[in-house]
C-alpha cells in the first residue's frame, strides 16, 4: 500500500493502527520539562530555511504589481509610438496657427486694414470655428467712427487638413502718440468626437505715429512763490475727419489755487468741453491762479483731452493726447507780497464800510544792486470807493486806470536797491458802506494787483536784465447776515388766548416772530437759536409750516433751521420770517412782574462766497411787553 493510501485509512479508521516504525508504549499526555529562563530579553534570529506566511504573501503582490506596471507602461509605450508615427485623427493646437498681417504704425484717428488668417496643419479637420478680435479700449468702427467696436466675433466653420483662410478688418485706432496698442485675435474650435472648446491665441502690437488731437502748452517754466502763474492751451486736431465732443481735463499739482480761465470750465475748475473740432480745427484755453510751494519745488501741470464718455458729456471716454508743462518755484530776483490789514496773503475777507490798509513789500534778492525800480498797484472791482484811495510815499492815485505809482521820482530808495535791501510802501481804501448801492452788489469783491521791476545784471531775466515780479490778492466782503425778534398779540398768524395783563394761574399764549435779513452773499445752514425759560411751554404752533422749528425740553432752546438764504433777502424787500407759538402760566411769585418769555436770540449761517461763518448781532430777550400797536403800559405786568 502506498503512502497516500495509509494516510486516507488513517484518518477514517475507527481504530489507530500502530505505526510499526513507533514505540507502541504510548507516551504519557503531560510531561515535565526543565526551561531554563534568561535574564534578558532577546531577539531570536529569523531561519532563513523556514519563511514566514506573510514574507512570501507580500512578495508574492509585489510580483504582481511589478508585471502590471511593467504591461501597463509598454502598452503606453505602444501608444505613443502609433501617435507619433500613424499620427490618427489627432489635432494637436501646435498646428493650429493664427497669424497677423498689417502695419506696424498706424496713424491716430485715421482708419486703417489689417489682415488675420487661420491654418490648419493637421492631418484632421477642425469644426465650429470662430474668430474673435478685441480692440483696445476707444477703437472706432471704420464705416461709423461715432460707434465704439470692442469685440468682434466671426463664424468660420470647417476648417480642412492643410486650408488657410484669410480675412480683412479696418478698424480707427485712438490714443496718444507713441503708444503702443495690442489686437488679440481667438480662435475657438472643436474636434470631431468631442465637445471640449479649444482656443489659440495670438496678438497684434501697433504703434501710434500720430495721434488725432495735439496739446500745445505755453507758460513760464521758472515763477515765484505765492505769485500768479497762468498758462496758455492750444488744442488742435490733427485727424482728416471731424472730432466730436472733445473733452479737456487738467490735473493740477499741489500747491496751485485756480484763480479764473478762458473759457470757464464747464465742470468744476478742471474740465472744458470744446465741442466738435472740425478737420485742422484748434481750441485755447487760458487759465490762471496762484502756485505755492518751497524755494525750488517743481510743479507739474498734466492736461488730457479726448472724446466724451458716452453718456456722460463731461468726463473723457478715451484720452487721444496728453501733455504736461513743469513749473520751478525759485525766489525770485525782486520779491513782492501784499499785507493787508496785518496779514500777508492772497485773499482777504472784510466788511462794509470798513477802512482796508494795504501794504506792498518788497525785497531784492539779488546778489548785486538793481536800479531803477518802480513799483505799481492798480485796484480794480465795485467793492471799493475810489475817492478814498489815500496812497503814501509821495505817490498818488489815477483815478482814470485805478493805479498807484511809485518810482524813483516819488522815492529816492528806489533808484538803487543794494542785495538784500527791503521796503514797503503803504496805502488805504474804503470799502464802499450803506448808500453808497453796496447792497445791490452780489458776491462783492475787489482786486489788487503789484507789480516790481528794475534792471539788474545782464542775464538776470530773459529781457536782457529787466526784472519784473508780479503778485495779485483779492479782498472779498463778508455776507451782512441780520435777525430781528418780536413779540405779538393780536396781529399775526395765530389766534392767542388767555387774559391780559397775565394772571396768576391762568395761561396766556402769545407769537413770537423772527426775521432774518441776508446782504451780499448767499447762505448755507442758517439758524437761528434762543432758549426758553422753564415756565415757558412751546406750544408746538409754526408758520409757514414748511419752515423747520424744533425744541428740546431738557435744554430748553427752540431752534429754526431756516437752511439756505439768498443774497438780498430782507434788503429793500420782504425778509424770511417764522412765527411760533408760547404760552405762560404765571406762578404766584411773579405777581407784579414782568416775566421774559424768550431769551437772548442769535442767527448764523455759512458764507459761501468767502467760505467763512457769518453771524448775526444777538437780540435782546423778549417778555411780556409784546408789540402790537394796540399795546399799552400795564398790559405786560403780571396780576393776581
Amino acid at each position: 500500500m502506498d503512502g497516500l493510501e495509509k494516510i486516507r485509512k488513517g484518518l477514517y479508521a475507527r481504530e489507530q493502527e500502530p505505526n510499526e516504525n513507533e514505540n507502541t508504549q504510548h507516551s504519557p499526555l503531560f510531561h515535565s520539562e526543565k526551561i531554563e529562563s534568561k535574564s534578558s530579553w532577546e531577539r531570536e534570529p529569523l531561519s532563513p530555511e523556514t519563511p514566514t506566511v506573510e514574507l512570501r504573501n507580500a512578495m508574492s503582490l509585489a510580483k504582481k504589481l511589478f508585471i502590471g506596471s511593467a504591461i501597463f507602461f509598454a502598452c503606453a509605450v505602444a501608444f505613443a509610438g502609433f501617435v507619433m508615427f500613424r499620427g490618427g485623427n489627432v489635432v494637436s493646437s501646435e498646428k493650429v496657427f493664427v497669424q497677423f498681417a498689417g502695419p506696424l504704425s498706424v496713424a491716430g484717428g485715421e482708419p486703417f486694414n489689417f489682415e488675420v488668417s487661420v491654418r490648419n496643419d493637421n492631418s484632421s479637420q477642425i469644426e465650429a470655428a470662430d474668430l474673435l478680435l478685441e480692440f483696445p479700449e476707444g477703437t472706432r468702427r471704420a464705416n461709423n467712427p461715432l460707434a465704439e467696436m470692442r469685440r468682434f466675433r466671426e463664424a468660420l466653420g470647417e476648417i480642412a487638413p492643410g486650408e488657410s483662410l484669410s480675412k480683412k478688418h479696418e478698424a480707427i485706432l485712438f490714443g496718444e502718440e507713441g503708444e503702443h496698442l495690442v489686437i488679440s485675435a481667438t480662435l475657438e474650435y472643436r474636434v470631431r468626437g468631442s465637445n471640449a472648446l479649444l482656443k489659440k491665441t495670438s496678438r497684434y502690437e501697433v504703434a501710434l505715429g500720430t495721434a488725432p488731437l495735439s496739446i500745445s502748452i505755453t507758460g513760464m517754466r521758472e515763477t515765484a512763490n505765492k505769485s500768479e502763474f497762468s498758462l496758455e492751451l492750444e488744442v488742435k486736431s490733427n485727424s482728416t475727419t471731424a472730432l466730436r465732443d472733445i473733452i479737456v481735463e487738467a490735473d493740477y499739482p499741489f500747491g496751485f489755487a485756480f484763480k479764473n480761465s478762458s473759457p470757464r470750465p464747464t465742470s468744476g475748475e478742471r474740465a472744458w468741453a470744446l465741442g466738435d473740432l472740425s478737420a485742422g480745427g484748434t481750441r485755447r484755453i487760458t487759465l490762471s491762479g496762484i502756485v505755492s510751494g518751497a524755494e525750488g519745488d517743481e510743479r507739474v501741470f498734466r492736461f488730457r483731452a479726448g472724446p466724451a464718455q458716452s453718456g456722460s458729456g463731461s468726463n473723457i471716454g478715451t484720452a487721444l493726447v496728453s501733455a504736461s508743462h513743469a513749473v520751478l518755484l525759485r525766489r525770485p530776483f525782486l520779491a513782492i507780497s501784499l499785507i493787508v490789514n496785518g496779514e500777508e496773503g492772497t485773499e482777504f475777507i472784510t466788511e462794509k464800510g470798513k477802512t482796508v490798509r494795504v501794504g506792498v513789500a518788497w525785497e531784492n534778492n539779488l546778489p548785486t544792486r538793481a536800479t531803477d525800480a518802480q513799483i505799481t498797484v492798480r485796484l480794480d472791482g465795485a467793492l471799493y470807493d475810489p475817492a478814498s484811495v489815500v496812497p503814501d510815499g509821495g505817490s498818488y492815485y489815477r483815478a482814470q486806470d485805478g493805479t498807484i505809482v511809485w518810482d524813483r521820482s516819488a522815492d529816492g530808495s528806489l533808484a538803487t536797491m543794494e542785495p538784500g535791501a527791503r521796503g514797503q510802501k503803504q496805502f488805504s481804501v474804503n470799502v464802499r458802506g450803506p448808500g453808497t448801492g453796496v447792497y445791490a452788489l452780489k458776491n462783492p469783491s475787489f482786486g489788487i494787483s503789484a507789480s516790481i521791476s528794475a534792471r539788474g545784471p545782464a542775464g538776470a531775466s530773459e529781457a536782457g536784465g529787466a526784472i519784473e515780479t508780479k503778485t495779485r490778492a483779492e479782498v472779498k466782503l463778508l455776507a451782512d447776515l441780520s435777525l430781528s425778534a418780536r413779540l405779538a398779540r393780536w396781529s399775526g398768524t395765530f389766534t392767542n388766548r388767555g387774559p391780559i395783563p397775565p394772571k396768576v394761574g391762568e395761561e396766556t399764549t402769545y407769537t413770537v416772530v423772527w426775521s432774518l435779513s441776508n446782504a451780499f452773499n448767499e447762505l448755507s445752514d442758517a439758524r437761528v437759536s434762543a432758549t426758553l425759560p422753564s415756565y415757558v411751554r412751546f406750544v408746538g404752533a409754526v408758520s409757514p409750516a414748511g419752515e423747520r422749528v424744533s425744541y428740546d425740553a431738557i435744554s430748553g432752546v427752540v431752534m429754526w433751521e431756516a437752511g439756505e438764504v439768498k443774497a438780498g433777502v430782507g434788503i429793500g424787500g420782504i425778509p424770511r420770517e417764522v412765527a411760533f407759538q408760547v404760552a405762560l402760566v404765571p406762578a404766584s411769585s411773579q405777581a407784579g412782574s414782568i416775566p421774559t418769555l424768550v431769551g437772548e436770540a442769535s442767527a448764523e449761517g455759512n458764507d459761501r462766497f468767502t467760505g467763512r461763518s457769518v453771524s448775526s448781532a444777538t437780540r435782546p430777550a423778549l417778555s411780556t411787553a409784546f408789540s402790537d400797536a394796540s399795546f399799552v403800559s400795564g398790559q405786560d405786568v403780571v396780576g393776581k
